[in-house]
């Protein structure tokens, strides 16, 4: 996950959406040998465990912005996709009757 301020999350496997059975191993090799959860930040493995209340928060609130923003981006293919569709119904009507003025009058 990308912020503006340059800050990268590894996502988590539940964040993906299409998580890859490479990348689960590599996750679950990674919990197993560290027998904890593990959090990747601009390239950096930490300990979940070893992070401050504040640090969690905050990865907290980038995850829930990184999270709504996937929400909005579906939400604007759904409406864009709409649109053209509604768009097509009122070229379509309007192809069965004539104008009254020219539009380059």
């Amino acid at each position: 996950m990308h912020g503006m301020d340059g800050v990268y999350l590894q996502p988590d496997i539940k964040d993906d959406p299409k998580p890859t059975r490479h990348r689960a191993d590599h996750e679950e090799k990674r919990m197993t040998e560290n027998k904890q959860e593990m959090v990747t930040i601009n390239g950096k493995d930490y300990a979940l465990a070893d992070l401050s209340d504040e640090v969690k928060a905050q990865i907290n609130n980038i995850r829930t912005c990184e999270a709504e923003i996937g929400r909005l981006r579906a939400l604007q293919a759904i409406t864009e996709t709409a649109r053209g569709t509604y768009a097509r119904a009122l070229e379509a009507e309007l192809a069965k009757i004539e104008p009254k003025i020219s539009a380059s009058n």
